[in-house]
């Protein structure tokens, strides 16, 4: 990636986001957390430069709806991680691109940069 974007990745789950970390830094991304918590990512929202969000959707303290809902009210893209169909989401989400987990790195990628475009 010839200019490194910043995408902000919340998972729950460490081993997942010790791995997204270190496979996203090697595609080239500024990877911003890996956070865990809702109130944590959301002042990184407020604190930090983003290029897009990549947010699993349930974490162990709810959903990421409230982070997704700030990320898009700065215009920044969301993109969910998720084991389920997040059929629950709401009707203001539905348009951001669910990737079901496992997670292929390579499609992963291919949806980030896709959603900056």
């Amino acid at each position: 990636m010839s200019d490194q974007k910043s995408v902000l990745v919340v998972e729950d789950e460490m081993l997942i986001a010790m791995d997204l970390e270190m496979s996203l830094q090697d595609l080239g991304w500024n990877v911003v957390g890996p956070v865990a918590q809702a109130d944590r990512a959301l002042r990184l929202v407020e604190t930090e430069k983003l290029d897009i969000g990549l947010l699993d959707y349930n974490l162990v303290s709810g959903t990421s709806e409230q982070i997704a809902m700030a990320l898009l009210k700065k215009s920044i893209p969301v993109i969910f991680l998720s084991g389920d169909t997040l059929r629950k989401r709401s009707e203001h989400l539905k348009h951001c691109k669910v990737i079901a987990k496992p997670v292929n790195i390579d499609k992963l990628n291919e949806a980030l940069r896709s959603a900056l475009e």
